[in-house]
């Protein structure tokens, strides 16, 4: 097979991906020179494999945070009931009545 060949192949499968693929579609396309075809395959998964990833991990998390609730920027919100201008109660009044400690 000759190098034209393999190029073009390598052109066809890239322009073949999906548009979520465009950034290693240009990074490969700007690579001196044109890797093979096994290469190019090779360097799409790994993206593929970290995106599935980041999705499992992103996904955990909300479900973790769905789950135990949120508190951000005075307001809580857990499962579901969301409370406005959530403001800790002052505590510094009260005293231990064993030591006397506050």
């Amino acid at each position: 097979m000759r190098v034209g060949d393999d190029e073009e192949k390598v052109m066809q499968f890239l322009m073949g991906l999906n548009d979520e693929y465009e950034a290693i579609r240009d990074q490969i396309l700007l690579m001196e020179p044109l890797p093979s075809i096994s290469k190019a395959y090779s360097m799409i998964t790994n993206v593929e494999s970290q995106r599935i990833v980041h999705n499992s991990i992103n996904e955990c998390v909300e479900n973790t945070v769905f789950q135990t609730g949120v508190y951000s920027g005075g307001k809580v919100q857990s499962r579901g009931q969301r409370f406005e201008n959530f403001e800790k109660p002052d505590k510094s009044h009260l005293k231990c009545d064993n030591c006397g400690k506050r």
